[in-house]
């Protein structure tokens, strides 16, 4: 008689050694593994009421085993009294009904095919509307701009200030005269929410002529503060859109004269050419025409200031300031002067010179201006940081240069990049957008959107 014994040791031997390789195997790769799937219920909303429903998204929820999900939605928690309800709770974008200005704690729920689900929680915060708006206008900033300062100052895209901004979009900026468009004609366009003519302010050309309502203006009127900051001269086309009213951008001194007799910002800072200090001290504004003055200013208080930086534009960053200040520190002063007041403000911060070094195609220049332009969104996204009834936008009014980045030379090298043009294009722009209803800006756009957002995120219209 044959002794299998041995035989049937080694064949229980390999089957050991095969599921033990098996479990090695699974620790290993873990995917193998039923894993839990990840529920992402999006960002955390700050919202007016008057935008309800308010569209929920679930897409960024996935599977680690690539297993199909389910989705279902809940309404946790809402406000005594509200009858607030979710519609198609089932579906990855339900919308929630609000009816209360409060917080609604809204879950997701994913399953996936093997029923292992996970559950993610937000808040969405409802107010009646948004006491301040700001507004980052990157003159001639596209895409690619934002790319090349990126690759320059960290080593990689998407590091700038405003791209860590929770809301992102595009915005086509054509103006009535077709594309591409002016300065004046896109900023016209997000000042008062109509297309006009390239070379307009804020007048109703086509049309009857007739002056446009600026964003600017509906703040005064209702008794808030305003303040118009750039980097190239003050009545420049892009501020003179949202504080005169001209048939033509070349009518420079007039646009001053609608500072001075019209719309009297608060606060005003850029070039100081085609205005003078007497007429701005006359007009009850504090004149200041350095770096240092602007530091002495009391800022615990309301105030009238004007300041008049230089004999034109104020100098490239890549040429240094002399002792005129930052963009980023005109920011700084505006915002806590303006604070003072109790019914908001509205504030437009322009980087004016980025179109100009576009326009020369001096990508060194160029980066130069982007960056501090970058600097002067983190003061306001610092400042927003505990100022939470804002809406902050940075956005540009077109793409100067035709710029395309072929390579990333790394941090500290300008990047390789190619030229296409000496003047605008017809390309989009980029938008960013934190704060009160921000959620608005996670798409294609077009410009006059900006005005439409800002007007219904103020004043609920």
């Amino acid at each position: 008689m044959v002794n299998n014994q041995p035989k049937r040791i080694k064949v229980l031997v390999l089957f050991g050694l095969i599921f033990i390789g098996a479990c090695v195997d699974r620790i290993i790769d873990p995917i193998s593994f039923n894993q839990p799937p990840i529920a992402d219920a999006g960002f955390e909303k700050l919202v007016t009421l008057q935008s309800s429903p308010i569209q929920l998204d679930g897409h960024a929820s996935h599977d680690l085993d690539g297993k199909p999900l389910s989705f279902f939605w809940e309404l946790k928690s809402k406000p005594d009294e509200s009858d607030a309800y979710l519609v198609e709770p089932k579906s990855v974008t339900p919308y929630l009904s609000v009816d209360l200005v409060g917080t609604y704690e809204v879950s997701l729920v994913v399953q996936n095919e093997l029923a292992v689900s996970e559950v993610d929680t937000v808040a969405i915060t409802v107010v009646n509307n948004a006491k301040n708006i700001i507004l980052l206008i990157g003159d001639g900033m596209g895409f690619e701009q934002v790319r090349a300062a990126g690759m320059y100052r960290h080593g990689s895209d998407g590091t700038l200030s405003f791209e860590s901004f929770p809301f992102h979009g595009r915005v086509s900026t054509h103006s009535a005269s077709g594309v591409p468009t002016d300065s004046a004609a896109a900023a016209t366009a997000m000042a008062t929410g109509r297309k006009v003519n390239n070379g307009v302010i804020s007048s109703a050309i086509p049309g009857d002529g007739s002056p446009l309502m600026t964003i600017l203006e509906r703040f005064k009127a209702k008794g808030a503060v305003t303040g118009l900051l750039t980097t190239t001269t003050i009545t420049h086309a892009t501020p003179a859109a949202f504080g005169a009213h001209e048939f033509s951008r070349k009518n420079q001194f007039e646009i001053g004269r609608d500072y001075l007799l019209e719309s009297q910002p608060d606060i005003l800072m850029g070039g100081a050419q085609f205005v003078d200090s007497a007429s701005a001290l006359e007009a009850g504004y504090t004149v200041v025409t350095s770096r240092e003055s602007l530091f002495s200013l009391d800022r615990g208080r309301s105030q009238k200031v004007w300041g008049q930086f230089g004999a034109t534009n104020l100098p490239y960053e890549g040429d240094g300031l002399g002792d005129l200040p930052h963009l980023s520190e005109m920011v700084e002063t505006a915002l806590d002067i303006l604070d003072n007041d109790p019914d908001g403000f509205f504030l437009m911060v322009e980087g004016g010179r980025i179109d100009h070094a576009g326009h020369i195609n001096d990508l060194y220049k160029n980066i130069f201006e982007t960056l501090e332009f970058s600097r002067a969104s983190r003061v306001v996204l610092d400042w927003a940081s505990t100022n939470k009834d804002t809406l902050v936008i940075v956005t540009a009014d077109h793409e100067t240069g035709g710029l395309t980045v072929k390579e990333n030379n790394g941090l500290g090298v300008l990047p390789d990049v190619i030229w296409k043009t000496t003047d605008h294009t017809s390309n989009d722009v980029p938008v960013y957008a934190l704060g009160v209803n921000a959620d608005q800006v996670n798409t294609a756009i077009d410009n006059t959107f900006i005005y439409e957002l800002m007007l219904s995120t103020a004043f609920g219209n």
